[in-house]
């Protein structure tokens, strides 16, 4: 865990005792062991052991645009299509001890397995392969809940855009704005523009006229999988939005660049076909993530995952930029 992590999740803690409360109300076993998870920008958790029952998870929402009602709205509708989600135990609301306003907190029950995060370097060959082809098997099932709009989904069941157009312009009018973020010291003005120029190709080019609902963070420390690779749950929806069907494998893409994803877009593809041009959709919106998020990572001061993004976005280009001669 890098150091920037440790020191964002430093600035909040619900504290041990009103965890263990919380705990209670539904469980009355106290838990063996209660471990605090360092781990994304959004959620305090803690994961609680016990000794003749299944482990839960606690999460405080701290940041991030996704309520837990709603992110739970999304898991019940994966659970739907036979995707293995946790189950929802208790959701609710609770002072802060920080002195700040009611936070959010959702208490789930654990799945079995380990992250694929974790497990990756102890897995064989055959086993990777399994666990990627089941992941893209997992993901199609996700991808084959037809949502009414795009990005987020609002209480109310509609969604923030209707049309694919309306949320790529705002796409381009955010990416614009944020270009010193993204620029920074690594790109000139004409990279800039042969970005800004891919994003609207992107747009007019490759329309999406039926969005689906997409996982939003769909990386092998979500993919819960045992030691022979098969899937055991999927976790974490709290980035879930309505997109295309190739955002998801971009951001995996993007974040694991080293996977080789043949095995994980067999599964993906045996459950959906795929566009002829989906690998050139999936690199355009692998650059629309790399520029939204080198902005954010930027603008947060995470300077490891801000050169990270730098080089993906770097690839992007040189891998898109035949696309602007044609």
């Amino acid at each position: 865990m890098s150091h920037f992590m440790d020191e964002v999740h430093s600035r909040f803690g619900l504290g041990e005792e009103q965890v263990r409360q919380l705990l209670l109300e539904v469980s009355s076993e106290l838990p063996r062991k209660l471990e605090r998870i360092i781990s994304g920008y959004d959620n305090e958790v803690y994961r609680a052991v016990y000794a003749a029952s299944p482990d839960y998870y606690l999460r405080i929402r701290r940041r991030g645009e996704v309520s837990f009602r709603d992110e739970a709205w999304a898991m019940e509708q994966g659970r739907s299509r036979g995707v293995p989600v946790p189950a929802v135990i208790s959701l609710g609301q609770t002072a802060d001890v920080l002195g700040q306003a009611d936070v959010e907190y959702m208490v789930l029950e654990g799945v079995s397995g380990q992250p694929l995060a974790e497990l990756w370097a102890a897995l064989g060959q055959k086993e990777r392969e399994t666990a990627l082809f089941q992941a893209g098997i997992q993901l199609a099932r996700i991808h084959s809940i037809k949502v009414s709009g795009f990005w987020r989904r609002q209480p109310a069941g509609d969604w923030d855009f209707d049309t694919w157009e309306g949320v790529m312009d705002s796409a381009l009018h955010d990416r614009s704005g944020e270009k010193q973020w993204i620029q920074g010291d690594r790109f000139s003005e004409e990279q800039f523009s042969e970005m800004m120029q891919l994003l609207r190709l992107y747009r007019d080019r490759f329309g999406c006229s039926q969005p689906v609902l997409c996982h939003g963070d769909y990386l092998p420390e979500h993919i819960f999988v045992d030691a022979s690779g098969h899937v055991t749950g999927i976790i974490d929806f709290g980035q879930f939005q309505g997109g295309p069907a190739e955002l998801d494998v971009a951001y995996l893409r993007l974040e694991w660049p080293q996977l080789e994803l043949t095995s994980f877009l067999a599964g993906f593809g045996s459950e959906q076909r795929l566009p002829d041009e989906f690998p050139m959709r999936l690199e355009l919106q692998r650059l629309a993530l790399a520029m939204g998020h080198l902005a954010y990572q930027r603008q947060e001061g995470d300077t490891e995952q801000t050169a990270f993004l730098e080089d993906q976005l770097a690839d992007c280009l040189e891998q898109l930029r035949p696309l602007l001669s044609e």
